[in-house]
């Protein structure tokens, strides 16, 4: 025979109420941190880093080079979370005198997401990332530099023409 506090036990146990607050707030909180997670894994891909004045449109930028006599920069890049291809954006081409020499020289600015396969990397004949090029304004390779490079050579060596050492 079960005692009266036993029975209350087992009585409890198998009751089903509604869940408490608590529980619904637990499982709330689960459920946006996982859409979170999930939302996050989806975006990040797709993030690049802004850039004033640098435009995404190759072909339209090839176009205006031609028309107008400038010479394109060009970073091309298959990941926008690559660690080489953020400091290029952060640490060279964004820094005031890299931007400046490219302005007093009238550049036109592209940074172009494209994997090795891509018509437009084949055409160029970029075989690592990220590769920056200085483009004639006929869209002919002057220069390619592929990997790291520092701000000072960005300045110096490359946007001079000066092939990669």
């Amino acid at each position: 025979m079960m005692s009266d506090a036993e029975t209350t036990t087992n009585d409890r146990s198998d009751a089903k109420g509604p869940p408490s607050a608590r529980d619904r707030l637990i499982k709330a909180g689960f459920l946006v941190v996982a859409l979170g997670v999930v939302g996050w894994a989806v975006v990040k891909p797709h993030l690049t880093l802004p850039l004033d004045g640098w435009s995404d449109d190759l072909p339209a930028a090839l176009s205006q080079a031609k028309a107008e006599g400038r010479r394109v920069v060009v970073i091309m890049y298959d990941n926008p979370q690559n660690h080489t291809y953020k400091n290029r954006l952060r640490d060279v081409v964004s820094k005031d005198g890299n931007r400046e020499a490219m302005d007093a020289a009238n550049m036109l600015r592209v940074q172009a997401r494209v994997k090795k396969d891509h018509p437009l990397a084949q055409r160029f004949g970029v075989t690592g990332f990220p590769t920056t090029l200085l483009l004639s304004p006929d869209g002919e390779v002057i220069t390619r530099w592929v990997g790291t490079i520092g701000e000072v050579a960005f300045r110096a060596e490359f946007l001079q023409g000066q092939p990669q050492r």
